[in-house]
């Protein structure tokens, strides 16, 4: 009887713990479904000064919460913004500066970047990809007349977007509707535009406030001027008359910039020599002083090829002080109102690309390409 009692509790412990075990066997197996969700979390700590490539002929740098992208041609078309090269530092980003040459602001490039409150886009730029600038913190932009194309949700949901500037009388939107919104589902700031351009049309579909700009660049044409010159001579036998035509002709000269400075060094040497004097009586020699000059010295003083901002270093922050005097001279070229502005002799060593043709923004990218290691020396 105690054998058999035995036996049914053994049964018994064995059955309660494959339960348990098969139970517990669930549990973790929920777990790990649940961990391996697909999820984007930007990084909490802050990566200072990073740079890289964001396209084909584009680079990028990130400094002091400033993006800047230089190159040529197009920023590429994201997958995600998981898929930027700086994902991690979104929340960093403040200011985008966009040089000349890029043709594209890439799809999904700056979303959700709700920090973002300044942009700065090319002349070149034709087109906008989809999402690039959604859930941003823009709170205005201004479009080149270069613009083609605005991409689905381009400023999606910006909630501070106010203005946006079309200086382009013609481009497409995609989805228009949802291109340019506040909340997802209205704009409550104003489009700016010419009169009768696609910019008016798209407001006015979408009974957005519409005001017409009156400062769009007129497109000029070059002309050639044509002097004529006549003389006329006469004589007693016969009237001769003489035509001669002038045509102006342009030529552009471009002369390198160089600067010397002189460094004047002038030492005086001073002699003073008594003695006996010799004559009538014996007396002292009066004092006899003797100066001799050094003539001042001229020397060039060495150039330090591309620190723009004079601070004897070559850095990123030469690089985007050039772009900045090109995008901002107001403020940053040499008679800006902002103090670290560029200066002339800034000019001429930040003169680093084909040099003598001034400051450029091929100058900026050969300054970051130096610092990416992808030139070895300045100039080039």
């Amino acid at each position: 009887m105690k054998e058999n009692m035995k036996k049914t509790l053994s049964r018994m412990v064995c059955m309660a713990m494959a339960v348990g075990v098969c139970l517990s066997a669930n549990v973790p197996q929920a777990a790990f479904s649940a961990q391996i969700e697909p999820s984007f979390e930007l990084a909490a700590t802050t990566v200072a000064d990073s740079s890289g490539i964001c396209g084909m002929d584009a680079t990028w740098t990130l400094q002091g919460g400033t993006l800047t992208i230089l190159g040529s041609g197009t920023i590429t078309d994201w997958e995600s913004v998981a898929y930027t090269p700086w994902r991690s530092q979104l929340s960093e980003i403040r200011t985008v500066i966009i040089g000349e040459g890029i043709t594209n602001v890439g799809r999904a490039s700056f979303l959700g970047a709700t920090n973002l409150n300044s942009v700065t886009l090319p002349s070149t730029v034709e087109s906008i990809s989809a999402s690039a600038f959604q859930q941003t913190g823009l709170n205005s932009v201004t479009l080149p007349a270069a613009l083609k194309t605005v991409g689905d949700k381009a400023f999606y949901s910006c909630p501070n977007l106010r203005e946006v500037k079309f200086y382009t009388t013609s481009c497409s939107f995609v989805n228009s509707s949802t291109c340019i919104t506040n909340n997802g589902t209205n704009f409550g700031g104003t489009i700016f535009g010419a009169e009768g351009s696609t910019a008016q049309q798209f407001a006015k579909s979408l009974n957005y406030n519409f005001t017409v700009l009156h400062d769009i660049p007129q497109t000029t044409k070059a002309t050639t001027t044509t002097t004529t010159t006549t003389t006329t001579t006469t004589t007693t036998t016969k009237s001769t008359t003489t035509t001669t035509t002038t045509k102006a002709t342009t030529k552009a000269t471009t002369k390198p910039i160089t600067t010397t400075t002189t460094t004047t060094t002038t030492t005086t040497t001073t002699t003073t020599t008594t003695g006996w004097q010799w004559g009538w009586g014996w007396g002292w020699w009066p004092p006899q002083e003797t100066t001799t000059t050094v003539q001042p010295t001229t020397q060039p003083a060495p150039i330090i090829y591309g620190d723009a901002n004079c601070d004897r270093d070559v850095s990123i922050a030469d690089s985007v002080l050039i772009m900045q005097s090109i995008a901002n001279p107001s403020k940053f070229d040499i008679h800006g109102s902002d103090p670290q502005h560029i200066t002339e002799k800034g000019k001429e060593s930040g003169d680093v690309h084909q040099r003598g043709n001034g400051i450029t923004n091929s100058d900026a990218l050969m300054i970051q390409k130096y610092k990416l290691g992808l030139v070895s020396s300045l100039p080039q």
